[in-house]
């Protein structure tokens, strides 16, 4: 883990992008506040086993938590990374004879009291996912150097400390929602508002030949195997004819019950209809977009309102998958577009 970013350092950093970079100028206008989750952030000890992690993920109904070093005195770091469910399932899937064809006795006895997996110390397996770098800042830091930081280190979320103590989270679904949020103003910055009308072809789709996909009928233990391998956070589900009738991504194993550990071996439609229920939610619907779609339209589907979505993808016609747009390339491209000049 990297220390806590200096403010001078950030002042400096960022006031150089933002010669650049209309959006996080327009950014650099806010305060940390606004984005800020700042609530109790559930941490959990060093030496916590995996059971402990997934009851106390579940009970929070919370995706990851920070881990705090408390066996050794003299390791200079606080905390020492984050675990997520996501963590727990990839090292599953290492340490499982036959991952992709355990039956529902195999899961449910793989998570018994005293087993390998449920016994194991959680700072053995930090990250595993690969999803999970940690990043901590103060809660004087500006939000330009935060998105920056997101994207050249890989961060989905950073930690805010005051006095040493996580207080808040900031994560680019934070930041990406305060950009949807200023082009939805009454007044929007034109630039915003520019940017905001661009088409997504060209601009932040994330066009690709060979899309890794999984069928309806695979189990999701190796719908995880493939998400691992291709280090990717989402996967679309197609049918026979390979049109998109799903999705599925990391964070559907988020917080989970640990009731629905034997549907691990169900298939995706069958697990997120067991795991929703579980948390008595209903199951959000297929959100896809188009290439005739502007960027304003992708950034509503993928935060707009109470949405919550990390990857979405682009699908031609016949509904077959073409390409894929992530927060990730939202922020990249709002980070490196100048717009152009008027004659």
């Amino acid at each position: 883990m990297s220390p806590t970013q200096d403010p001078q350092q950030q002042s400096s950093q960022s006031t150089r992008l933002q010669l650049t970079s209309p959006i996080l100028k327009h950014l650099s206008k806010f305060p940390l506040s606004r984005v800020l989750k700042k609530q109790k952030v559930v941490t959990l000890p060093d030496d916590a086993t995996i059971a402990r992690a997934l009851e106390t993920l579940s009970k929070n109904k919370i995706r990851s938590a920070p881990v705090l070093n408390t066996r050794s005195k003299d390791h200079p770091e606080r905390i020492l990374g984050i675990i997520g469910t996501v963590d727990i399932c990839y090292y599953m899937l290492e340490i499982a004879p036959n991952p992709n064809t355990m039956t529902r006795r195999e899961l449910n006895n793989f998570f018994i009291e005293g087993s390998e997996i449920s016994s194991q110390k959680v700072y053995k397996i930090l990250d595993r996912s690969g999803l999970n770098p940690v990043e901590t800042f103060v809660s004087t830091s500006n939000l330009p150097n935060i998105v920056t930081i997101c994207l050249s280190k890989g961060v989905h979320r950073v930690l805010i400390l005051e006095s040493g103590e996580v207080v808040a989270t900031v994560s680019r679904s934070d930041i990406v929602r305060l950009l949807w949020t200023e082009i939805h103003n009454e007044k929007p910055d034109p630039l915003t508002k520019q940017f905001a009308d661009l088409p997504i072809k060209g601009t932040v789709v994330h066009q690709q030949k060979d899309i890794v996909t999984c069928k309806t009928n695979d189990p999701v233990l190796l719908v995880l195997d493939k998400l691992r391998d291709a280090g990717h956070k989402s996967l679309p589900i197609v049918d026979n004819e390979g049109r998109v009738v799903d999705n599925f991504s990391s964070s559907e194993v988020s917080g989970l019950v640990r009731d629905a550990w034997p549907s691990f071996g169900d298939n995706a439609a069958d697990f997120k209809k067991h795991v929703y229920e579980l948390k008595g939610e209903k199951v959000p619907p297929l959100v896809f977009t188009k290439m005739n779609a502007t960027v304003g339209e992708v950034i509503e589907k993928l935060v707009g309102g109470k949405n919550s979505i990390h990857v979405l993808w682009v699908v031609d016609d016949n509904m077959k998958p073409i390409g894929s747009i992530s927060l990730t390339d939202i922020l990249r491209f709002a980070v490196h577009w100048e717009p152009e000049e008027s004659e």
